[in-house]
């Protein structure tokens, strides 16, 4: 909450050259550029740490691999690792639409691990197999590819979740009668919220058929039909529809 007016008036004098001077200090010690002492080097450089499954058989005879990463930057860079950094999705779904939640789910995780990465430091990304709970994956990995979890490599799993991406039948017979109840919500005052409202319950519809990229590229008449058909209160709805008629008649006067 800003401070108000009233606020400056009954404070006293000595407290606001107090205030004062605390934000000139905070602004002086933002400016400041700290660098912290060198990393001591490790004991060895090929030392990693691996915490073993409790389950697997303890025989000692696997080594472990090298992990995948999708970060940008990879080589000698200092590695972020703080409790803030944001934590991957976990995929245990069934369906297609499940497969496309997750992606999204990682596109966003992605855009958050990514923002911090700089020449000197950099945050590791969790590979897509290792975002899979472990009973999906091995069901996954025995129905889909009939291979052990562990011989099913990165680009496979990509590739799994890519497929949800394409539609499977294009009925839009079915979109039209969904976008019936498309109705625009007035519970907002202001007209950017409804209409983003809108927009998001008319994307909502056109994904549970995987059709939103399809729709928008190659039918955006009829995406323009359902938000012009969904709009309230029924005054607003006609202004726009007459709005929109008017080039139309134009041109067919000329």
């Amino acid at each position: 909450m800003e401070p108000s007016e009233d606020d400056d008036v009954a404070r006293p004098p000595s407290q606001g050259r107090d205030q004062t001077d605390i934000d000139e200090l905070a602004a002086h010690a933002a400016a400041m550029q700290l660098e912290s002492a060198a990393s001591p080097a490790p004991q060895s450089p090929g030392l990693r740490l691996q915490i073993p499954n409790p389950f697997d058989p303890a025989d000692g005879s696997e080594a472990d691999e090298d992990m995948p990463t999708v970060s940008p930057v990879s080589g000698g860079q200092r590695v972020a690792a703080a409790p803030a950094l944001p934590q991957p999705p976990r995929f245990a779904g069934r369906t297609m639409q499940d497969r496309r939640d997750f992606m999204r789910q990682y596109e966003t995780y992605l855009t958050a691990i990514n923002a911090p990465q700089t020449q000197w430091v950099g945050a590791f990304a969790m590979p897509v197999g290792a975002c899979i709970e472990s009973k999906t994956k091995r069901m996954v990995a025995r129905y889909e590819f009939n291979l052990a979890p562990h011989l099913v490599g990165e680009e496979q799993w990509i590739e799994y979740f890519k497929q949800a991406n394409a539609p499977s039948h294009v009925d839009y017979d079915s979109v039209d009668e969904a976008m019936k109840k498309l109705r625009m919500k007035t519970t907002w005052p202001e007209p950017e919220s409804r209409m983003m409202s809108l927009q998001a319950d008319l994307e909502t519809i056109l994904d549970q058929f995987n059709l939103t990229e399809l729709a928008f590229e190659h039918e955006q008449r009829r995406i323009a039909k359902y938000l012009a058909n969904a709009l309230a209160p029924p005054s607003f709805k006609s202004v726009i529809v007459d709005q929109a008629d008017a080039p139309r008649e134009q041109k067919v006067q000329e």
